[in-house]
Parts: structure tokens; C-alpha cells; sequence
């Protein structure tokens, strides 16, 4: 996230021009104080006493934490994937190969060995469903402006179909079931949302709106009218019905659902960077239920429980992975050193 660095003005012109300015640069960098808006936490980790660490799988450096367990990958960048089941996670790690960097798929496990499922080439990237059950890895072939994707079953790695689609799509959720399973799509270019089935081959229209987040369990899209840089705005609906709209946004862009799919995390639409300062958490109709905001940054938000959210918060001060219900916050975990960013 890109931060301007204030001045202090030596006339009345600039003092004006700043005043002028401040209603368009506070959505984006979240600098209002908390006390200027209602239903307000600041998030201070240092601050917060600390509890028991989520059972939820997250990644602190190179350590998968899961409670009480804590299991160390081998490699760097490590990028937590998906969750197989208690204990056994897929991830992404960047290991020297031949004396060059490579980016490999692993299944790690807390009582065994790490292995392999993958070997990630350039421009090759790699997404987990979010049931555990697979992950698909796309290539984008910008040259001949088409994109290869392939499914691969966990956790044995086997691959299970392959397909080649026109455009860049973004793989939004994946899952494999009895008759082959399927994986969404979301397509900026083309401003549509597809759904490509495992069993057929087949990919077909949901919606005429871009996705840009969904949960299959769930039944929730999130999806672009248009590009947001150009006046597009959200749309929340459900992947049964996504023609009736739950919720319309054009400041906002949802982070992620809860497992239900009655909440949601939402950050402003244009937000990019190392993370936002604000995140909110609004049920599936738009109804706020909390905005957190912290001096720092978050890098990631998700749910523990429906009514519980998780905030990896990172301060200059103190990092953690924040517990909420709704005001109520404590460290879940121990309090990390501040974030060499800020």
C-alpha cells in the first residue's frame, strides 16, 4: 500500500487544497481515527491480552499453526493452499532446484514426511479448493492469449482433467464429488462468472459479472459489474440464484465468507498493496456488523465462527492474528514483533 507523505502547508492555498483532498484519500488509507466512525474497533496487538490459538490453519513465516500444533515447511514464501484434513496441508513454497529458484505444490503433514505433488513452471500458478479435496494449476500463455488449467485430486496428486479456455480466468473455488466435480471461473475480460465441470469437460455460463470470490459450500458469489478502476461495483448473490442480487457495493469488495455464508469480511474496492487498514464485517445482505481499523495493516481476515473473525494485524509495534466478536478482541496466540514494512 502506497502511504503519502504529509507536509506540514505554509499557506492558506495548500491548507486548502489538503481539506479538499481528505474526503478522497481517507476511504483509501483508512486514516480516520476510530472514534469518527460508529461500531468502530481499533485493533493494537500489543494492547490485547492473549488466548488460546485458533484451530484454523494459518501460516506464520515458514510455521503452519493450527492450536496448539505447529508444523515447520521446508522452503520459502510458503503460501498455505488448502487444508486436506487435520494435520496435512497443501502449500506453496519457492526451494533451489539445480541452483535455481523453483516454485513447487507440497503436501505437508505434521507426522510424516513432506511430499512433492508438483513442480510449478514459469507463469504457472496453483489454487486449492477450499474443501481440501483439490487444486487446480493454471498457465497463462500470453502470447497466444489462451490459459491451460489442470485439476489434480488430494491428496494423492493424481490429475483428474485439464481444459484450455480463450482469456485469463481466475480460479475462485474448486471441488471434486462422485460425478467429477467443478471449479468456477471468473473472467475480467470477458465480464462473466463459469463454472467448468470435471466430469463433461464442459464450461458454461453462471452469470454475465465477473467473479472475484466464491465458496461452493457456501452458495456465495462476489462478482464485478465491470472492472472496479473504471466504475464497476460489487455484487454479493448466491452461485443457486446469482441473478438475485443479496447486496450492492461500489466502495467495497468482499475478502472473504463465512462457512454459512450469512458474513462476510469487506475491504475498500480499490484496495491493493501489502493490505488494508479497514476491514469490515457485514452480514449477506450489506447489514453492518463491525468495522476494525488498525494503524498498520491487515494482511489477511477470515472466520473462526460465524459470529468470529480473524485479523492477521500487522503493526510497527506488535503483530498477531486477532479474535473478534463483534468489539470484543484478543490476540489469538502470542503477540509477534512489529512488521519490518512499517
Amino acid at each position: 500500500m502506497s502511504r503519502a507523505r504529509l507536509t506540514r502547508p505554509r499557506g492558506t492555498r495548500r491548507t486548502l487544497a489538503v481539506l479538499a483532498l481528505a474526503p478522497l484519500l481517507a476511504p483509501l488509507l483508512g486514516a480516520a481515527p476510530a472514534s469518527a466512525a460508529p461500531n468502530t474497533t481499533k485493533v493494537r496487538p500489543a494492547t490485547l491480552e492473549e488466548s488460546p490459538a485458533t484451530s484454523v490453519p494459518h501460516v506464520v513465516g515458514r510455521t503452519i499453526v493450527e492450536g496448539e500444533q505447529e508444523t515447520r515447511v521446508r522452503g520459502r514464501n510458503v503460501l498455505l493452499l488448502g487444508t486436506v484434513e487435520p494435520g496435512a496441508h497443501v502449500v506453496s513454497v519457492r526451494r533451489k532446484k539445480a541452483g535455481e529458484a523453483v516454485y513447487q505444490v507440497r503436501l505437508v503433514r505434521h507426522d510424516a514426511a513432506d511430499r512433492t505433488l508438483l513442480t510449478l513452471r514459469d507463469t504457472e500458478h496453483a489454487i486449492a479448493g477450499q474443501d481440501g479435496s483439490t487444486f487446480v494449476v493454471v498457465r497463462y500463455l500470453f502470447r497466444r492469449e489462451v490459459s491451460r488449467l489442470r485439476a489434480f485430486a488430494l491428496p494423492s496428486g493424481d490429475e483428474v482433467a485439464r481444459v484450455r479456455q480463450r482469456g485469463y480466468p481466475s480460479v475462485l473455488d474448486a471441488r471434486l464429488s462422485d460425478d467429477g466435480g467443478e471449479v468456477l471461473l471468473g473472467r475480467y475480460e470477458r465480464n462473466v462468472t463459469s463454472r467448468w465441470d470435471l466430469g463433461t469437460g464442459k464450461v458454461t455460463r453462471v452469470v454475465g459479472r465477473a467473479g472475484f470470490r466464491a465458496d461452493l459450500a457456501a452458495d456465495r458469489l462476489a462478482s464485478f459489474t465491470k472492472d472496479p478502476y473504471e466504475g464497476g461495483c460489487t455484487v454479493v448473490s448466491s452461485l443457486s440464484d446469482p441473478d438475485t442480487r443479496l447486496w450492492r457495493s461500489c466502495e467495497e469488495a468482499v475478502e472473504t465468507f463465512s462457512a454459512d455464508g450469512t458474513r462476510m469480511t469487506t475491504t475498500h474496492i480499490l484496495s491493493d498493496g501489502i493490505g488494508p487498514r479497514q476491514v469490515i464485517v457485514r452480514e449477506d445482505d450489506g447489514s453492518l456488523v463491525r468495522r476494525y481499523r488498525t494503524d498498520g495493516f491487515f494482511a489477511r481476515s477470515w472466520f473462526e465462527a460465524e459470529d468470529t473473525v480473524l485479523l492477521d494485524t500487522r503493526t510497527g509495534s506488535a503483530t498477531g492474528v486477532v479474535r473478534c466478536v463483534t468489539r470484543d478482541c484478543e490476540v489469538a496466540g502470542d503477540v509477534g514483533p512489529g512488521d519490518p514494512w512499517l
